[in-house]
C-alpha cells in the first residue's frame, strides 16, 4: 500500500491570528467608526428634534379639537426655561391626578424650547370654537437644528417648518 504524502504548506494547523492582523483588523474598525460617529450623531439629534415638534404639533390639535368638542377654552402654558408645557384643565391620561404636561427636555426627545410667543404671551387659547385667540409659534431645538411649530390666527391650522 502506498501512503499518501501530503504537502507542506506553512499554515497547516495554526489556528490563530497574528499580532500583525489583530492590530490592522483594530485600526480599520476604528477609522470606519470614526467615520461613521458624526453621521449617526447627527442622525440621532434630528430624529429628537422631529419627535419633539411632531409630539408639540399633535398636542396643539389635541388641544384644539378638546376645545371644540367641549365648546370651552383649553389653554396652553409654555415654559421655555423648564423646556415644558402643560394643557390647563386636561387630565394626564397616565396620571388622572395630574394636569396633562410634556416635559421635551426629558428623553426621548432632550430637546429644548428656544422661545414660545403667541400675541407676546408664553401660552396659548382656543377658544369653543376650536379657533386660537392669537397666532404664534414655538422654536424647538436640540444640538445646533432647530425648528418651528407655528399656529395660524386665521385659520387654527398648525405646522412645522
Amino acid at each position: 500500500m502506498r501512503r499518501r504524502m501530503r504537502a507542506y504548506h506553512p499554515r497547516a494547523g495554526r489556528r490563530a491570528f497574528s499580532l500583525v492582523e489583530l492590530v490592522f483588523t483594530t485600526a480599520i474598525i476604528g477609522i470606519v467608526a470614526a467615520i461613521a460617529l458624526p453621521h449617526w450623531s447627527s442622525s440621532i439629534q434630528n430624529y429628537q428634534l422631529d419627535l419633539a415638534a411632531r409630539r408639540l404639533a399633535s398636542d396643539l390639535t389635541w388641544a384644539r379639537s378638546l376645545a371644540n368638542a367641549s365648546s370651552t377654552s383649553v389653554v396652553i402654558f409654555f415654559d421655555t426655561n423648564g423646556g415644558a408645557y402643560a394643557l390647563s384643565g386636561i387630565t394626564d391620561p397616565d396620571h388622572p391626578a395630574r394636569t396633562y404636561s410634556v416635559n421635551l427636555s426629558a428623553d426621548p426627545y432632550r430637546a429644548v424650547m428656544l422661545s414660545a410667543s403667541f400675541g407676546g404671551l408664553q401660552q396659548i387659547t382656543f377658544n369653543g370654537y376650536g379657533m386660537p385667540t392669537q397666532g404664534g409659534s414655538v422654536v424647538v431645538g436640540v444640538g445646533s437644528a432647530q425648528r418651528t411649530v407655528s399656529v395660524d390666527a386665521n385659520t387654527g391650522g398648525i405646522s412645522i417648518q
